[in-house]
């Protein structure tokens, strides 16, 4: 399992997940999207889905809520995977999040979903005049937007803050062990000694 020393900061994707993106959104003209998932306790995006069925034109980008509901449903279940965000492709020279996308994405925020982060990248497509993904945040609040760097790590990435915890469990757990057999060989010293005292009697 690789980590990193310092957990990174900005937009932070794993391997498969960007080249998702890039797969699907980045080889269609403009105003495709997905569906971005990873755990909320370290906001690394695991996994892009594709809205395959989403109603789109050149200008606009409306998400299946009904397929993607059903994803965001499947992958808690069974992965326990959360909605992390929403990545869309825009026109080149709209490299900023429409009036409609901010809207939208405040109304989720504020009445459906709680996250402390929110992912909504724009992307450039190959088809507009070349790939660029701009990763946009937006907070908690819905209404406060940044645009970071983006981050793109090994699929096995854990950040370092994981592995500190795994190391204070392991060593709780190799003192426990420790314990136990000491107590196990006391009482097999225990054990043999009465044992030679039968011995002795007989």
């Amino acid at each position: 399992m690789q980590e990193l020393k310092n957990k990174a900061k900005g937009m932070v994707i794993c391997e498969s997940a960007f080249n998702g993106i890039v797969n699907f959104i980045a080889n269609q003209k403009c105003e495709t999207g997905g569906a971005l998932f990873g755990k909320e306790d370290d906001y690394i995006i695991r996994k892009f889905v594709p809205d395959v069925d989403a109603k789109t034109s050149h200008s606009t980008y409306e998400i299946n809520t009904d397929y993607i509901n059903s994803v965001i449903k499947r992958y808690w279940e069974q992965e326990q995977l959360s909605l992390l965000g929403i990545v869309h492709s825009h026109p080149k020279g709209f490299s900023r999040l429409s009036g409609p996308d901010i809207a939208y994405f405040r109304n989720l925020l504020q009445k459906s979903i709680n996250r402390k982060r929110f992912f909504a990248p724009i992307v450039h497509t190959l088809q507009d005049g070349g790939f660029q993904i701009l990763p946009f945040e937006i907070a908690s609040d819905g209404t406060t937007i940044s645009k970071h760097h983006i981050t793109i790590v090994p699929n096995n990435y854990r950040a370092k803050e994981d592995m500190d915890s795994d190391l204070e469990i392991n060593s709780e757990l190799r003192h426990a062990i420790e314990k136990h057999l000491e107590s196990g060989f006391k009482h097999l010293e225990s054990g043999f000694n009465l044992l030679k005292t039968i011995k002795r009697c007989l």
